[in-house]
């Protein structure tokens, strides 16, 4: 039961990062069409998808927090990291589309050495702590190839790719332009 409503949280968040980004690529297209009035209304929309956000993360949180209570027989390491702060899954986006565009297509190993290096500072401990079922594979490792898949559901990331190796596509270099130019559609919560 847990799992799943872990599953539906993230489908979530995903659902409404998806909203936003394709708010952000309409802010931007009416934008260079010199259209403003449509740019406030859109950002107005996209305001309010990004406030969201935090409380989708609250109710998350709170969930993890009564599973932990409700489950006093759990390992102590898998009940910590269901309630240490986790970064969010946004935070992941750019370091993972700069890691990749460095080389355009980018074995997987080095793309996640790179996103590490990148994030070092931004990782909370929660995220260094294993995942319950490899205890070899740090969280954030994890948290980092799920996204890589939201961004090949996005086209951000080539789906055909050969195996172990990420490429980025041109809507991943142009979606990561406009992330550098300061509109940010999948910035992280704070």
């Amino acid at each position: 039961m847990s799992e799943s409503v872990e599953r539906a949280f993230d489908a979530l968040v995903a659902a409404v990062n998806q909203k936003s980004h394709e708010l952000a690529r309409q802010i931007a297209q009416a934008a260079a069409k010199e259209e403003f009035e449509k740019v406030t209304a859109l950002s107005r929309k996209w305001k309010l998808v990004e406030d969201f956000k935090p409380k989708i993360s609250r109710l998350a949180a709170e969930w993890r927090d009564l599973v932990v209570q409700a489950s006093p027989g759990r390992d102590e390491t898998e009940s910590r990291a269901m309630w240490s702060p986790l970064t969010p899954r946004d935070a992941y986006v750019v370091p993972i589309l700069e890691a990749v565009s460095e080389r355009g297509v980018a074995p997987v190993a080095h793309v996640l050495d790179l996103v590490y290096k990148k994030m070092a500072g931004v990782l909370h401990p929660g995220d260094l702590e294993p995942i319950p079922s490899n205890p070899r594979m740090p969280r954030w490792r994890k948290y980092a190839q799920r996204c890589r898949l939201e961004l090949v559901h996005r086209g951000l990331i080539r789906a055909d790719s050969p195996k172990g190796l990420w490429e980025i596509t041109d809507e991943g270099r142009a979606f990561l332009r406009t992330s550098k130019e300061g509109v940010e559609p999948l910035r992280p919560e704070t």
